[in-house]
């Protein structure tokens, strides 16, 4: 009985522990967001009630998809994005925490964008799918955390290159992956992603445009982001993305059959 109970109690823990990493998984953390016009009161109630429609549909959707683009009939044109590594739990808390929070912040304005840590979601009234956009973009860094000069980075950021060229014609358009510095005694982690109604060389073409301002903004962080409505880039000094379970190794042949 005693070890009866024991395994029970093991087996709460390990529930427990379970829903925890899974509610940690699946919090959302606003990042930044865009209203893309100006506010103002020519929006019909049509179009509003569309609009909140659409948004409102895409947690649904985010239930067993990452990525999805629709339109209604007032010209509401939208897309959600999940992160290439999250779960389909987390990815559907970010997007109805995303679609709420634009409504909000945005409610009056024709297109918006709204950038969190594992989505983006997007909405306007002219279409957009297919046409990659980084005319707005998002600078953001880590102003306490600089480089010295006994750490340069240049090798460091060979990854952000190096997933750039690769990651644009993958299912997912989406890469992350790590690299050491300062002789292996540190490691620098990057992340690059696009929106999937564009195409490969578009998405190619988007993350180069946004690797042309890391010279002036974010060159010897060792923390930033660069956010377009289209694709974006991030790079850290610690692990913020879940990297693929490794499968097990392959068990070892049977041993030969010995003779009597």
């Amino acid at each position: 009985m005693f070890v009866l109970n024991q395994l029970k109690a093991f087996l709460l823990l390990l529930v427990s522990v379970c829903l925890l990493v899974e509610s940690v998984n699946a919090q959302a953390v606003y990042v930044f967001h865009i209203c893309l016009d100006p506010p103002g009161d020519a929006l019909s109630d049509g179009y509003k009630a569309d609009r909140d429609s659409l948004l409102s549909s895409f947690s649904s959707k985010a239930a067993d998809s990452t990525f999805y683009n629709d339109t209604l009939n007032n010209g509401v044109y939208g897309l959600f994005l999940c992160r290439g590594d999250v779960s389909n739990s987390a990815c559907r808390a970010c997007v109805t925490a995303a679609g709420e929070d634009i409504r909000n912040r945005c409610s009056n304005n024709a297109s918006a964008v709204i950038w969190y840590d594992q989505c983006l979601l997007r909405y306007s009234n002219a279409t957009f799918f297919g046409i990659p956009e980084t005319a707005r973009r998002v600078f953001m860094y880590n102003v306490g955390n600089n480089t010295t000069p006994d750490e340069p980075d240049a090798g460091a950021l060979g990854i952000i290159y190096t997933l750039v060229a690769n990651a644009p014609y993958s299912e997912l358009m989406y890469g992350a992956d790590d690299a050491t510095v300062m002789g292996g005694s540190q490691s620098r982690y990057g992340l690059v992603q696009c929106t999937r109604d564009i195409s490969s060389d578009d998405c190619r073409r988007c993350l180069l445009k946004l690797t042309d301002d890391i010279p002036r903004c974010c060159q010897g962080k060792r923390g930033w982001r660069i956010l377009a409505p289209s694709c974006y880039i991030r790079y850290e000094d610690y692990l913020f993305y879940e990297q693929p379970v490794l499968p097990p190794p392959p068990a070892a042949p049977p041993a030969p059959p010995t003779g009597d």
